[in-house]
This record gives C-alpha cells, structure tokens and sequence, in this order.
C-alpha cells in the first residue's frame, strides 16, 4: 500500500481513497512502533501515541487555510473536538477494540 498521488488528485479536493490509505499507514506505523522486543506483543502506549498524533495535526492544521482566521480556526477545532468525542464513544463498542481491550495484560511484569 502506498499513499503516493497524483498533482492531479492532490488538487482536486478531499480524496477519500487517500484518507484510508492515510489510515492505515498511521495505524501500521503505530503498530510497528508499538512492538516490545523483550515479550511478544504489541504495547500501544496510547498517551504518547495520543500526543504525538496531536503534534502531527497541529502541524498539518497550521499548513490549511482554515488556521489563518481565528473565527475558521475556532470552528475547525470545535468540529475536531466532536468528532473525537463522538469517534471514541463508537470506538468502544467495535469488537477490533473490544477485543484489545479483553487482551490487555494484567501480569505485573508486563504493565
């Protein structure tokens, strides 16, 4: 899978081929990251992932348009706070999650 485009399709407006390419590449490069090379299994620190990927928005949110007025900026922020909220409270109940959650592990020497 790779997430390279055209000018033509980068021009365009939103592609959401390249939104799930997008998707998948973070969530792989989280997973990789995520690998613990004295156990065998994937430790998801999710405070650092949370804030490494709102350090990666930011970024990308200061490049748009929509960062240049404080009105547009505002509104864009308030529409990225519901969707998380709403995103998460989903999230919860989709059985990917729910079964990490069911995972987690509870022996002292791997928490």
């Amino acid at each position: 899978m790779t997430t390279r485009t055209t000018i033509a399709r980068a021009v365009e407006g939103y592609d959401a081929g390249f939104y799930q390419t997008l998707c998948h590449e973070i969530a792989e490069a989280i997973g990789q990251a995520s690998i613990v090379v004295d156990a065998p299994l994937m430790a998801i620190r999710t405070g650092e992932t949370a804030d490494a990927l709102v350090s990666c928005l930011i970024s990308v949110i200061a490049l748009s348009p929509e960062a240049r007025k404080p009105t547009q900026l505002r509104r864009l922020t308030e529409s990225i706070a519901k969707q998380i909220r709403t995103g998460v409270t989903a999230a919860k109940d989709e059985p990917a999650i729910t079964q990490l959650l069911a995972r987690k592990p509870t022996d002292a020497r791997t928490q």
